[in-house]
């Protein structure tokens, strides 16, 4: 009987352990997210109590605290047309064609304790950022704007035909919308939050954020269109040139033949081609025997 009565006070410390943990506050998370703890409930203060590691199991939080997760991989905001996080940017060139401009943002959260606790209270929590809904929200506040006045400032210094057809005009236009940009976002955040695709936590260099930029492109397809005629007029162009070479080529050697030949040479040229006539080269004072072709059967 002693034996029996204490499985079952063992059965049911078992049923009753997920509850006592429950009571206790425990929490999970995921290998690609962190947590941030917040205490608060009935009888604990808000306060902020610490992380939890990414793929955290059964940690205790505490009664009634909070867990903010965010997530550790490379995170990204793109431009397209449809089913990105956001539009083109629309820029004017520095002789006024107006261009639209696709991008793609690629980075993920700085996890060092202190900074990603200072991101979450100064940052997250007025869009709600550790939810989808409230990531996008968050990116559209504080990076389109400064995307958009970084790639306007590059931009104003460059007339669009450089922008769109020269790669070294492009390559300088990228690389100082990126630092407008950095500069940007450090004025409006002020502190390191974001680091480069390639950061793998803390103890591994954070590295700057990378940021790819389309071809600019004419808003107006007229001015396009116009482009497009300009290239086949210049592709004709060298074409004819080609061709006059050519001909000019061709007059010379016919000049050539006339010297040598006489007014018929251009017909001998034609004659020896087709091998209706046979050249040789006979050297000075040798005996030559002309074959005299045979007359024709029948």
């Amino acid at each position: 009987m002693e034996g029996r009565s204490t499985m079952k006070r063992f059965v049911w410390l078992l049923l009753g352990l997920p509850i006592i943990l429950s009571a206790c506050g425990v929490d999970s998370t995921e290998t690609y997210e962190i947590g941030l703890v917040y205490e608060g409930g009935v009888i604990e203060d808000k306060d902020y109590r610490g992380i939890l590691e990414p793929g955290s199991t059964a940690n205790p939080i505490g009664l009634g605290s909070s867990v903010y997760r965010y997530r550790t991989d490379q995170r990204t905001y793109i431009a397209c047309d449809e089913g990105c996080d956001t539009g083109p940017i629309e820029i004017v060139s520095r002789d006024g064609v107006r261009m639209i401009v696709y991008y793609q943002l690629y980075f993920k959260l700085n996890l060092d304790e202190a900074t990603l606790r200072a991101f979450h209270e100064n940052l997250g929590v007025k869009t709600a950022a550790w939810t989808d809904e409230g990531w996008r929200q968050l990116l559209f506040e504080y990076f389109a704007p400064q995307i958009e006045r970084a790639m306007e400032d590059a931009a104003r210094t460059r007339d669009w035909r450089a922008l769109r057809s020269d790669e070294v005009a492009r390559t300088e236009f990228r690389n100082e919308t990126v630092a407008n940009l950095k500069r940007n976002v450090s004025e409006v955040i002020g502190r390191d939050y974001f680091c480069g695709p390639a950061y793998d936590g803390p103890g591994t260099e954070c590295g700057e954020f990378t940021f790819t930029i389309g071809t600019p492109v004419p808003v107006n397809e007229a001015i396009v269109q116009a482009v497009e005629a300009e290239q086949t007029a210049v592709a004709e162009t060298v074409a004819q040139e080609q061709r006059n070479v050519r001909i000019a080529k061709e007059l010379e050697i016919e000049r050539a033949l006339v010297d040598l030949y006489g007014p018929q040479g251009a017909l001998l040229r034609d004659a020896i081609e087709s091998g209706r006539v046979q050249l040789m080269v006979v050297p000075e004072g040798a005996d030559v025997a002309v074959p005299v072709p045979a007359p024709p059967a029948g």
